[in-house]
């Protein structure tokens, strides 16, 4: 018997925030899902993500980039 791992289906979203920081609230639930936030560079995630979610990360950064950096994505050892 293996343990069958069937994953997650994930949707990506890009939005941007125009407010100060002050006004991210993560305690609006009863549950929340999360207890902290930050801002991170652009390719970092590639770095705190588990192994096996990396190749997924970088396709949708690597899609996304373009739209947020139109001159160009920034340099992935240049952060």
């Amino acid at each position: 018997r293996k343990p069958v791992c069937i994953g997650q289906k994930q949707l990506w979203f890009l939005l941007r925030f125009d407010g100060p920081d002050n006004l991210i609230c993560l305690t609006k639930s009863n549950h929340p899902e999360f207890d902290r936030w930050r801002w991170a560079n652009f390719w970092e995630p590639l770095d705190e993500v588990i192994y096996f979610k990396r190749k997924v990360y970088a396709k949708v950064l690597t899609e996304l980039g373009p739209i947020i950096f139109p001159q160009g994505l920034p340099s992935r050892f240049n952060l």
